[in-house]
C-alpha cells in the first residue's frame, strides 16, 4: 500500500462517523419508525403516553438529537481534514542544486522576472523537492548559489520604521490605503474557484443554469428576499444561503460546513486578538458559536454600492485577523454580497485577490450558486492550510503533525518516528502582525509522538525536543537570509563558549510561488513560505518579557552581561551584524542567553546585493542614527549596542510601567512614559528619535533618580549606561571595544552587588514572581 494511502486509511479509521451525514428529519423519521415497530409488537394498539413518560420520551428525542449532532460534527471533520490537496505542494518547492537559491550570483545583474501564471489545480510531473543539508553531513551550501533561473524580482529598498511587520491593528484604514488596495490584483472568478477545488468551473455553472430554470421563480426570489433580511442586520428566518448551496447537489465526500448568521452580535475575540470582529456571516466545522480562530471562510452583506469599498475593507480585516490566527494557513477566502454584484476574494501572505460577479442576482445567478457551493465545501487543502502540515480542530484549526507522506524529505534531518511526528506550538505570530508581515512562528518537534493536547513543551521537553521548525513567511529581500547567516557563523572561528547561544540550522527549504500568486505587478513585496529545521540549544528558552515565566533580577543581569560581548564576537569572527535586537529576538534559559532570528543579519556575502545603508529593525529598539530618515548611515556594531540598552529598559518598563501609579507624585509614570514604549507603533520615526534624544539628554537624570528610588543597584546601574553613550563610538570618542567593556563591566558589577544582598533584590516587591505559572 502506497505511503499516502496507508496514512489516509489510518487516519479514517480513527473517526467513528457514519458514512452519510444524519439530520433531525432522519432522526425524526427512525424515531416514528421504531415507534411503529413497537406498536407492532404490542399488538397494534396505542396508547396516549402518560406525562412521566412523555418526560423520557422527549428526553431520549434531544439525547437523540445531541447525538446525531455530535456524528455529524464528527463526520464533517472527518471529510474535511482527509481530502486530498488539489495541487501537488511539491511543484513550488525550489529546485536546483542542494541549496534554494533567490540572489543573482555577484558578477550578474538583476534580471526583471516575468509575471508568474496561475498554476493549474493538477500539475504533472512535480520536480523533486530539494533540502539544503542532511544530518549525516552537516555541510552548510551557499544560499546563495547561481544555478537557479530565479532572480531578485523586487528592487532592495530602505525598510521604513513604520513598515506594516509594526503596524497597530488598530491603523486598520491605513493599513488598507498603503497595502491591500495597492497590492490587489482583479481576476477572473473562474481563476478563484479553480483555486478553492472547483476542477470543472463552466460545467458547474451550467448544472447550476439549468437546475435554476427548472426552479419555481417564487424560490428564486427567496434567495435575494434572505439575502436582503441579513442586509438590513437581521437573521433571516430561511435558510437561503444554505438554500443556493443545494441547488447543486453535494459533492462526494464534502464537508458540508455550517453557516453562522450573526446580524448586529460581534464574534468573540481570541488569546491574539482580543478585540471582537463584526461579521455577518462564517462558515466553521462546529454547530456551536465559534471564535475568530474557528473560521474557515466570511461573509459580508450590504444592499447599497455606496458601502461597498467599507464593506470591502471589513471583509478583508475579518480574513486577515483569521489568516492571522491559524498557524499554518496560506489564504483566506471570503464572499461579499451587494444587491448588484458580489466580490469573491482571497487574501494571502502577500496580495488580495479579487474576482467581481456582475449581476449576481439575475443573469449571472448560476456563478453565484457555484461560488457558495465551492465556499461550503472546502476542505483543509482548498481552504487554504498548508498540505505539510496535519490539522485537527482543538481550539481553532491548528496543526498537531508534520505530514511527512507531503514532505518525505524531512526524514532527512527527523529520526523517523513511530507514526507521525507531532508539533508543539512555541510562539505564535504578535498581535500587531498582519498576513502582510513575516508572521513568524515555531513549533517543537516530537518524533515520539508527543503530547496530543499540544501544549506547550518547553516546561517538559521530549527526547528530541531540541529539534525546531521554524515557518515564516519572507519577502525576496529576506528569502534564504537566515540559512545563510547560520552558514556564517558555523563556518566562522565563533568558539564553543559563543556557539551554544545561537540555534544550529540543520535543514532548509523555500517554497517558490503558491498557486495563489498570480501576475501580481502590484505587488509590492511578494511573500514566499520558508522552513528552517533547527537544534535549539536551550529546548525551556524563553522571552525576556514573558508575563507567565519572567526572569530573576540575577537572570536578567546575566543575559545582559553576557550579550554585549556575544555580539562583538559575532561581528568580529563572523563578519555577522545582528540588526534586530528586540524582544523577541534575545531569549534566555535559566539566565543563559540565547539569540535567535537571524533574518535581517548582515553578512559579507550580501555585500554585493544589498546597500549598507538598508534600515532594519524593530521599532521599539532601533538606534537614534537608524530613526532619523533624514541620515544615511550603515548600520554599524554600536547601533545593536544601542538596541541592547533600549532592549534592557524595555524589559524594565514592561514588568514595572503597570504599577507607576504607586508614586504619588505622578514623577514615575512620565519618566517611563518618555520613552514611548507604549505607543512605539503609533508614534512616528522622528518622535521615536525625539523621545530618545531626551532620554539620553536632559531627561537621563530623571531616569537614573527614578530607578535608584526602586532599587540602588539598579539605580548606579542606569547612571553607568547613560555615561557611555553609543553615539560616542560613531563621532570617535571611544571604540567600539570600549563600549562592549563599558557594558558589560556595568552590568556584571550590578550583578555582583545582586550577589552581595544574597539575590534578594525585588523592587519593593514590584519585581514579579518567577513562579507566576
Amino acid at each position: 500500500m502506497p505511503p499516502e494511502q496507508a496514512t489516509t486509511t489510518a487516519r479514517r479509521r480513527a473517526y467513528s462517523g457514519p458514512s452519510r451525514i444524519p439530520t433531525r428529519a432522519s432522526a425524526a423519521r427512525d424515531l416514528a419508525q421504531g415507534s411503529a415497530a413497537s406498536r407492532h409488537s404490542s399488538g397494534g394498539t396505542s396508547r396516549t403516553p402518560s406525562t412521566s413518560s412523555s418526560k423520557v420520551a422527549l428526553r431520549s428525542l434531544h439525547s437523540s438529537f445531541n447525538d446525531l449532532q455530535i456524528d455529524e460534527a464528527n463526520e464533517r471533520a472527518r471529510r474535511f481534514f482527509e481530502a486530498e490537496p488539489s495541487f501537488s505542494l511539491q511543484t513550488y518547492l525550489k529546485t536546483g542544486s542542494l541549496a534554494p537559491t533567490t540572489r543573482p550570483s555577484p558578477e550578474r545583474e538583476p534580471q526583471p522576472k516575468a509575471p508568474t501564471p496561475l498554476r493549474s489545480s493538477s500539475p504533472s510531473s512535480p520536480p523533486p523537492l530539494a533540502i539544503s543539508s542532511a544530518p549525516s553531513a552537516p555541510t552548510y551550501p551557499s544560499a546563495f548559489a547561481s544555478s537557479s533561473s530565479r532572480t531578485l524580482s523586487t528592487p532592495v529598498k530602505a525598510a521604513s520604521s513604520s513598515s506594516v511587520d509594526n503596524r497597530s491593528r488598530s491603523d486598520e484604514a491605513e493599513l488598507t490605503k498603503s497595502w491591500f488596495r495597492t497590492n490587489r490584483a482583479d481576476v477572473e472568478p473562474g481563476e478563484l474557484l479553480a483555486l478553492l477545488g472547483e476542477r470543472d468551473v463552466a460545467a458547474a455553472i451550467a448544472q447550476a443554469r439549468t437546475a435554476l430554470k427548472a426552479m419555481p421563480l417564487l424560490q428564486r426570489q427567496s434567495f435575494y428576499a434572505g439575502f436582503l433580511t441579513e442586509a438590513k442586520g437581521a437573521k433571516a428566518e430561511r435558510g437561503w444561503i444554505e438554500g443556493l448551496c443545494e441547488v447543486l447537489p453535494t459533492k462526494p465526500s464534502a464537508p458540508n460546513l455550517v453557516y453562522h448568521s450573526y446580524a448586529d452580535t460581534p464574534i468573540r475575540g481570541s488569546p491574539i486578538f482580543a478585540q471582537a470582529r463584526k461579521l455577518d456571516g462564517i462558515l466553521t466545522l462546529k454547530n456551536k458559536l465559534p471564535v475568530l480562530r474557528d473560521g474557515i471562510t466570511v461573509f459580508e452583506y450590504t444592499k447599497s454600492t455606496t458601502t461597498r469599498i467599507l464593506k470591502l475593507d471589513q471583509l478583508v480585516f475579518n480574513c486577515s485577523d483569521i489568516l492571522t490566527e491559524q498557524v499554518g494557513r496560506y489564504y483566506m477566502p471570503g464572499l461579499l454580497m451587494t444587491a448588484e454584484e458580489a466580490l469573491l476574494v482571497v487574501v494571502t501572505r502577500d496580495s488580495l485577490l479579487v474576482a467581481v460577479i456582475k449581476e449576481c442576482w439575475t443573469r449571472n445567478l448560476p456563478t453565484l450558486v457555484v461560488v457558495i457551493r465551492t465556499l461550503f465545501t472546502l476542505n483543509v487543502y482548498t481552504a487554504g492550510f498548508l498540505p505539510h502540515l496535519q490539522f485537527e480542530d482543538k481550539d481553532g484549526i491548528q496543526p498537531l503533525h508534520l505530514n511527512d507522506t507531503r514532505l518525505p524529505q524531512l526524514q532527512l534531518v527527523l529520526p523517523p518516528p513511530p507514526s507521525s511526528h507531532s508539533l508543539r506550538l512555541v510562539a505564535g505570530p504578535l498581535p500587531h502582525h498582519s498576513p502582510l508581515s513575516r508572521a513568524t512562528c515555531a513549533h517543537f518537534v516530537d518524533p515520539e509522538g508527543g503530547d496530543e493536547d499540544g501544549g506547550d513543551s518547553a516546561d517538559e521537553p521530549t527526547t528530541d525536543g531540541e529539534r525546531l521548525m521554524k515557518q515564516q513567511w519572507v519577502s525576496d529581500t529576506r528569502e534564504a537570509r537566515e540559512p545563510g547567516a547560520f552558514e556564517a557563523i558555523t563556518s566562522s572561528d565563533l568558539g564553543s563558549d559563543d556557539l551554544q547561544h545561537f540555534p544550529t540550522l540543520l535543514g532548509h527549504l523555500v517554497f517558490d510561488r503558491l498557486p495563489t500568486q498570480l501576475a501580481l505587478s502590484t505587488s509590492k513585496s511578494p511573500r514566499h513560505l520558508e522552513i528552517l529545521l533547527l537544534r535549539n540549544p536551550f529546548p525551556n528558552a524563553r522571552r525576556l518579557v514573558d508575563p507567565l515565566h519572567p526572569p530573576s533580577l540575577p537572570q536578567l543581569l546575566d543575559v545582559f552581561a553576557r550579550l554585549p560581548r556575544l555580539l562583538l564576537h559575532l561581528y568580529q569572527r563572523a563578519g555577522v551584524l545582528h540588526r534586530d535586537i528586540s524582544p523577541g529576538n534575545v531569549l534566555h534559559a535559566e539566565g543563559v542567553v540565547l539569540v535567535t532570528d537571524l533574518d535581517c543579519a548582515y553578512y559579507p556575502r550580501l555585500a554585493a546585493i544589498e546597500p549598507s545603508n538598508v534600515r532594519t529593525g524593530t521599532q521599539e529598539t532601533m538606534a537614534r542614527a537608524l530613526l532619523d530618515e533624514l541620515r544615511a548611515v550603515e548600520h554599524a556594531l554600536e547601533h545593536d549596542l544601542e538596541s541592547l540598552v533600549y532592549l534592557f529598559w524595555f524589559v524594565l518598563w514592561f514588568f514595572l510601567h503597570r504599577d507607576a501609579d504607586r508614586d504619588p507624585t505622578g514623577r514615575e509614570a512620565i519618566t517611563w512614559n518618555r520613552w514611548l514604549f507604549k505607543s512605539s507603533h503609533t508614534k512616528t520615526a522622528f518622535a521615536l528619535l525625539g523621545a530618545r534624544n531626551l532620554a539620553w539628554g536632559p531627561a537621563g537624570a530623571a531616569n537614573v533618580e527614578m530607578l535608584g528610588t526602586l532599587s540602588p543597584v539598579f539605580g548606579t546601574l542606569a547612571e553607568s549606561l547613560m555615561a557611555h553613550d553609543p553615539q560616542k563610538v560613531t563621532d570617535g570618542s571611544m571604540s567600539v571595544e570600549e563600549l562592549v567593556e563599558s557594558l558589560t563591566q556595568a552590568f556584571e558589577a550590578a550583578r555582583a552587588a545582586l550577589k552581595a544582598s544574597g539575590d534578594e533584590e525585588t523592587m519593593g516587591g514590584r519585581w514579579p514572581s518567577t513562579n507566576l505559572a
